[in-house]
């Protein structure tokens, strides 16, 4: 038997994209998960084009595991002064978090200015460099490499970190072209909605009086854990014990599962993942009545559209649980804009090992259940809908 390699060769992006980066735009748009896996996050599109701070933004995306806004700024030529002045504007808006600067090559002033930028304002933004280069093996289609050039330092520290900088990230490019991806509609999910192309403040539950509560700022208020014996634990422990079992659930779906590309477990009592469907997020929490909550959650930023696609939905309720393995609460409270289908278990964040080992399998059960039962039937429900409501 003979052995035979092909030829790897490097490519010149702006060949593939002409000299604009629009099409480098749409297809990051439709690949977000490539993007997220280089990250550690499970990203949500929002927007395309949209306005941050009064700036054109390339990608406006949502950390679904911390609710939190991720804007992606691209490039096809190296990075230049003009560029950094945009990563700057971006970090100014309210609800810009996280800022992703990718070109195929950054200069070293520049990257010194994302470090210098992670240094100084590590609590109100996180900034990420993405170098990535375009290769082909004889007559292949051509195949993206991202490097992470400079992140946060707790992102680059932590084990998950390293290994995004050792080992590159790579997929096919659909064609010579790169594919034009339509710019997607409008939709906000959770903390953020859209106003015109852009952002603007929080949606989710409301307080009664119309202002909008986040998806998170509902689970952290209703948190509440009282300990299983012994003296209460502190803030401090029940964050700590949050962070270590959502690092097992994240590495367990990852690892095993490939549901989701997120890396990092967070000190909250919540963790939400992304559907594949923007508005529609699979979460697990810990509610402040001993029990554990998984959920499919859905606000694409508009009460009335969320009431339609969750009674579309609804119509299948029989069906729906008869796949899932159990009956559902179906949850359309007139008192937030949000709706959820969930299930719940009984457990806290201070219970024994054992039992937040039953807890932890238990979540991961009903989330794979979700993905599977619900997958294939948001896309078509959802486009459907939005599509009526233009």
């Amino acid at each position: 038997m003979s052995l035979e390699f092909g030829t790897l060769t490097k490519v010149d992006p702006r060949t593939l994209a002409g000299d604009g980066s629009g099409a480098l735009t749409n297809w990051l748009a439709g690949h977000l998960g490539v993007l997220g896996a280089t990250l550690g996050m499970d990203l949500e599109l929002v927007n395309q084009n949209g306005s941050v701070a009064g700036t054109s933004a390339d990608i406006i995306a949502r950390d679904t595991g911390r609710d939190r806004i991720v804007i992606v700024e691209n490039q096809l030529d190296p990075t230049d002064d003009s560029r950094l002045g945009r990563i700057i504007t971006f970090a100014s808006g309210q609800d810009a978090r996280v800022v992703v600067w990718i070109s195929p090559e950054f200069r070293e002033p520049h990257r010194q200015a994302i470090e210098w930028l992670n240094r100084k304002s590590a609590q109100a933004a996180e900034f990420y460099a993405l170098g990535f280069d375009v290769f082909r093996v004889d007559d292949s289609r051509p195949a993206v490499v991202f490097r992470v050039m400079s992140a946060p330092s707790q992102h680059v520290i932590g084990a998950p970190a390293q290994a995004a900088r050792s080992g590159a990230v790579s997929l096919e490019i659909e064609s010579a072209n790169v594919p034009v991806i339509e710019s997607a509609p409008a939709i906000a999910a959770k903390t953020t909605i859209l106003t015109g192309n852009g952002i603007a403040g929080g949606n989710g539950g409301s307080n009664g009086n119309g202002d909008q509560t986040s998806h998170a700022e509902t689970h952290s208020q209703e948190a509440g854990n009282g300990a299983a014996s012994g003296k209460p634990a502190s803030d401090s422990d029940h964050q700590e014990a949050y962070r270590q079992f959502f690092q097992r659930l994240v590495d367990d779906l990852r690892e095993k599962y490939r549901f989701t590309t997120a890396k990092m477990g967070q000190p909250q009592n919540w963790y939400s993942f992304a559907s594949g469907t923007s508005g529609v997020v699979y979460s697990i929490w810990f509610s402040g009545a001993g029990r554990v909550r998984a959920e499919l959650y859905l606000d694409v930023g508009n009460r009335d559209l969320n009431r339609q696609i969750f009674d579309q939905l609804r119509q299948n309720a029989s069906t729906i649980e008869k796949e899932y393995g159990e009956k559902l609460e179906w949850d359309a409270a007139e008192s937030r804009r949000a709706c959820s289908v969930g299930t719940y278990l009984a457990g806290k964040i201070d219970d024994p090992p054992e039992a937040l080992e039953a807890v932890l399998r238990w979540a991961i059960d009903r989330l794979l259940r979700f993905k599977k039962v619900f997958g294939p039937r948001l896309p078509g429900v959802t486009r459907m809908l939005q599509q009526e409501a233009r």
